[in-house]
């Protein structure tokens, strides 16, 4: 994607979000002209290239139509790529994707990185669009992007190295089908000559058979045992780090299995430190407290995986589950089962409260089904004794209510 090339373009920008502004200004600066266009664009064949948003989806018809008109959509991942890759000397460009944990694993690569040493850039689907480090490119020796299936869906070029943490059945809405949506996650990795995989996800396992892969979490690598993870057979770290939860040393597991197949020169106690000094990301088992009572805010859970793995991470305290969201036909039964099995209450909101609370109570679980997100932080507090854990950990997305599961996480933290 010669700059030359564009040039000759008449260019519109769908979506006016993050990736949208960050390609305007990018065009801005270079001089050439573009024009900003949503959804309520008809015409898209009066153009003749367009920059897509991630939000807008590949499968629009009206996307399909113009393609065979002869529009070309790209994507402003696209645009850093063919930039980047054309300079003599570039960053080392790392990616991370997977349904759940990508934020954290790129989060924790990023900062590792950065304590060793090196100037890194942490941007992508999380925070910053990667565009955006084209201004200062030449100052950075790492840039980790965190990749999501929108962004991976229509790449033209590759990383140089990825991480793949796990697949789960997730954004139907946009991709249309599982199958879907899991080809256009691995379309990344298909493009880039270094992948890594959480081999202890079956799901992951079995789509990347066919590709060349480093695994992680398996004994020959960094893997996880009596809670300490381990480097093959030797110890590596024994003790509990600053983030919470099983899924947490799996994603710590990924990001130092792509550290130490950098052949980079390693300083195990910088990385010691850089681990010790890890923070929570906001609405990932962010944890309040207020009369001697404990609130999490775990609004980036999307999938009944994602809340069985935060009920697992408070087992041992008294817990209200507040779940439910956007509707996406999702199976709850297990999320049900762990429910009822660890004698949690359920608070459940609209709309896919309703099916988890009908499952829920099928077992003979104790369930309260309110209308929205005050009434269910409020009938939570009455209901959770002193002590105890009440989690918003939703199972579903936050479209429909709220714009996104940041201002649904606020609003819960707003009401504690």
């Amino acid at each position: 994607m010669q700059l030359i090339e564009l040039e000759k373009q008449k260019i519109a920008i769908w979506g006016q979000g993050k990736e949208g502004k960050a390609v305007a200004k990018f065009l801005s600066e270079k001089k050439i002209n573009f024009s900003f266009i949503d959804d309520k664009e008809k015409n898209l064949e009066k153009f003749s290239f367009i920059f897509k948003s991630p939000g807008v989806s590949l499968y629009k018809p009206e996307i399909s139509l113009a393609r065979k008109k002869g529009v070309f959509f790209s994507s402003a991942t696209n645009l850093f790529l063919a930039q980047i890759k054309q300079l003599k000397k570039r960053p080392f460009l790392i990616a991370v994707t997977g349904t759940k944990g990508k934020s954290t694993t790129s989060y924790m690569i990023a900062h590792i990185l950065s304590s060793l040493g090196y100037k890194t850039f942490l941007g992508g689907n999380f925070g910053t669009p990667i565009l955006e480090a084209l201004d200062n490119i030449q100052n950075y020796d790492f840039i980790v992007a965190e990749i999501s299936s929108y962004q991976a869906a229509d790449l033209k070029y590759g990383f140089d190295a990825s991480l793949l943490n796990n697949l789960f059945p997730e954004h139907l809405n946009w991709h249309l089908s599982h199958e879907n949506y899991y080809r256009d996650k691995l379309n990344l990795l298909a493009l880039t000559p270094m992948n890594i995989v959480n081999a202890a996800d079956p799901k992951t396992l079995e789509m990347t058979k066919k590709i060349k892969t480093i695994p992680f979490n398996i004994p020959e690598g960094f893997h996880i045992k009596d809670n300490c993870i381990y480097k093959k057979n030797i110890k590596f770290l024994d003790k509990k780090i600053p983030l919470l939860g099983y899924h947490n040393l799996s994603n710590l597991c990924g990001a130092l299995t792509m550290i130490y197949n950098l052949g980079l020169n390693l300083n195990y106690n910088k990385i010691l430190k850089a681990i010790d000094a890890f923070k929570p990301l906001p609405h990932r088992l962010q944890i309040f407290e207020k009369n001697n009572q404990w609130f999490v805010d775990d609004s980036i859970s999307t999938t009944p995986e994602t809340a069985i793995a935060a009920l697992d991470v408070f087992s041992d305290k008294k817990i209200t589950l507040i779940a439910g969201g956007f509707e996406r036909g999702q199976n709850y039964q297990k999320l049900a089962e762990k429910i009822y099995d660890n004698n949690v209450k359920l608070v459940a909101i609209p709309n896919t409260g309703k099916r988890i609370a009908l499952e829920v109570r099928k077992l003979g679980g104790e369930v309260y089904e309110v209308d929205n997100m005050e009434l269910a932080v409020s009938k939570a507090k009455q209901i959770t004794p002193i002590g105890g854990v009440i989690l918003l950990s939703p199972a579903a997305p936050s479209y429909g209510v709220y714009k996104n599961f940041e201002e649904r996480g606020n609003t819960f933290v707003s009401l504690i």
